[in-house]
């Protein structure tokens, strides 16, 4: 813990915004700890998978961000009750994204509809054909913002060819 809170402190003089994920998914306890004694943002959640986990890691994590992921708590409609229990808390919501346009389309259109979400945590490898391929739709950041897609459902359209590619039967 000591030196979680002193690399905490670290970091918040150079002006990072959150730190995440310092200790495991049990260790509610240091997670108050930490929280409590240090100014910086602590964050945690891209591995919980429901709703209570999130409700337990806001009351006795007292963690400042937590971040699910739409495809591990069971899609959209679960991460807004998350978000509507984390806006009462006051704790802010940044979605882990991991993987695939579809993912980010689903994140995209959920912050576009929630107050205490300011931005969308998704990855830039270098090369994912699921990640880059698997949608037609162009996800690339644009002075710090990427577009929500328009159109009918997610406002995404499958490239068939990269479906059929990695297709399990």
């Amino acid at each position: 813990m000591k030196e979680a809170i002193e690399r905490a402190r670290l970091y918040s003089d150079y002006g990072v915004y959150f730190l995440e994920a310092p200790f495991g998914p049990d260790e509610l306890d240091k997670y108050e700890g930490l929280a409590t004694a240090v100014e910086l943002k602590i964050a945690y959640g891209e591995q919980n998978t429901t709703r209570y986990e999130f409700r337990e890691l806001i009351e006795k994590g007292k963690v400042d961000i937590i971040q699910p992921d739409v495809s591990r708590v069971g899609g959209i409609t679960e991460v807004r009750r998350i978000a509507q229990h984390a806006q009462s808390a006051g704790t802010i919501l940044i979605p882990h994204c991991w993987k695939t346009g579809i993912s980010i389309a689903a994140n995209l259109h959920l912050l576009s509809t929630i107050k205490n979400a300011p931005y969308l945590e998704f990855s830039q490898p270098p090369q994912s054909p699921l990640r880059y391929n698997l949608t037609k739709t162009d996800f690339s950041v644009e002075n710090g913002q990427v577009r929500v897609p328009s159109g009918p459902g997610l406002g995404i359209e499958l490239n068939e060819s990269i479906v059929e590619k990695y297709r399990l039967n």
